[in-house]
């Protein structure tokens, strides 16, 4: 990047103060946040979640951190503009005793987008602003806001949950997966040694939605 000549206030590594980060999962972090070695550590422990979503983003934090060691690392999660949502609606009907077994809901830098955009048209602030969004795309969701708060939101622990996508699911029978194939819960080809993913989840992230249906992930062809 200081190699490129458009941009002249890069002269070397050390002009950059400061990086950010899009991370799909947050957890229970309710804004953006500092990356130091304790705040990376509760963010790859979510890893499993979304798999091949924070693995990758983590991986650039990495290299950020190990190559840029003056910068400050700055990480905004899509879950964060979840945190709003009541008990009742992140609350799966399920025996407790794992809390991060919930629903935290995706795309939410998307929606802030939305929200900010779309208060900013209509002149009002954004704290009197509610709304119906959608994000439609190759990942695919609805977010129901509130005085601009999330309510609800068809994700929900992971992208998989809700509307189908181009080769995600969407919302399917919790069991479908394991009649699917005999070996759910093994590691799927596209497995790495940092990166550990399940034939289920291989199955409903990667080879259904759309593109099982019709063959193609182009939504103007389909």
């Amino acid at each position: 990047m200081s190699s490129n000549s458009t941009l002249g206030e890069l002269k070397s590594p050390d002009d950059i103060d400061l990086v950010c980060h899009r991370i799909v999962h947050g957890g229970d972090y309710d804004k953006a946040i500092v990356l130091s070695n304790s705040t990376v550590q509760k963010v790859e422990a979510l890893t499993e979640l979304v798999p091949l979503h924070n693995a990758p983003a983590l991986s650039l934090v990495h290299i950020s951190i190990s190559q840029l060691p003056h910068a400050k690392n700055i990480a905004y999660f899509d879950t964060t503009f979840h945190s709003t949502l009541p008990i009742a609606v992140r609350t799966y009907t399920i025996p407790p005793g794992i809390p991060k077994l919930r629903k935290y809901g995706l795309h939410g830098i998307s929606y802030s987008f939305i929200l900010r955009s779309v208060a900013s048209y209509l002149n009002q602030p954004v704290e009197e602003t509610s709304i119906i969004a959608l994000h439609l795309g190759s990942g695919a969701s609805a977010c129901a806001i509130l005085n601009g708060e999330s309510i609800d939101t068809s994700m929900g622990l992971t992208p998989v949950e809700g509307l189908p996508g181009a080769t995600r699911s969407g919302a399917v029978g919790p069991t479908l997966v394991f009649h699917s194939t005999s070996s759910a819960s093994s590691l799927s080809r596209a497995s790495t040694k940092d990166l550990h993913i399940t034939k289920a989840e291989e199955i409903l992230n990667k080879r259904s939605g759309w593109a099982s249906l019709t063959g193609s992930t182009d939504f103007g062809e389909i």
